[in-house]
């Protein structure tokens, strides 16, 4: 079921429109008031493991599935909460993301594995805002010193870091083949 949208003047999936929307009114109301309401540890209240990704996702990919779908298998019951860089902080080269951020939630929320998208600066603010209990990366970022504050977040909040083996693609890559052989 598709709808045009008065807000943010798209066409998308009700479903996937209502869960932006809410998570869009969440961060702007502020998600440090969201938790002291609570009173818990994060702003799930639930007895899901809290998983967060983060990252840009603007050229998404077969390897950007298989990560999100490893990180939603690290525990029965998962909350798989999707951290998506804003647009003036991805730092991925000129012209870069080529999709908003809006589009890049959308195409996320629309994968079964993912439960939530939220807005992010870095990922040091996304671990510090959802206090997750497992936090993911990538394979290209072990052993990698952009880890070291993310790591010190981390241990702040009392979250674990897994890193997933799937295989290593590259957005960068293919937008540098599609810009080099002229399809683009």
């Amino acid at each position: 079921m598709f709808k045009l949208c008065k807000e943010c003047s798209g066409s998308c999936c009700t479903y996937c429109h209502l869960k932006y929307h809410r998570y869009k009114l969440k961060h702007d109301l502020g998600y440090a008031r969201w938790y002291k309401a609570l009173g818990t540890k994060n702003q799930y209240d639930d007895s899901r493991t809290v998983v967060l990704v983060n990252g840009c996702f603007d050229v998404l990919h077969v390897g950007h599935k298989r990560h999100l779908e490893a990180a939603k298998a690290l525990a029965d019951e998962v909350k798989l909460v999707v951290s998506l860089t804003l647009d003036k902080y991805v730092n991925k080269g000129p012209n870069r993301p080529i999709h908003s951020w809006a589009h890049r939630a959308e195409l996320l929320l629309a994968l079964r594995c993912v439960d939530e998208v939220i807005p992010s600066r870095t990922a040091v603010d996304a671990i510090l805002k959802v206090r997750p209990d497992i936090f993911v990366k990538g394979i290209d970022y072990k052993d990698s010193p952009l880890l070291d504050q993310t790591i010190d977040a981390c241990k702040k909040v009392g979250t674990k870091i897994h890193i997933t083996k799937t295989k290593k693609l590259s957005s960068t890559a293919i937008y540098d083949r599609l810009r080099q052989s002229k399809r683009f």
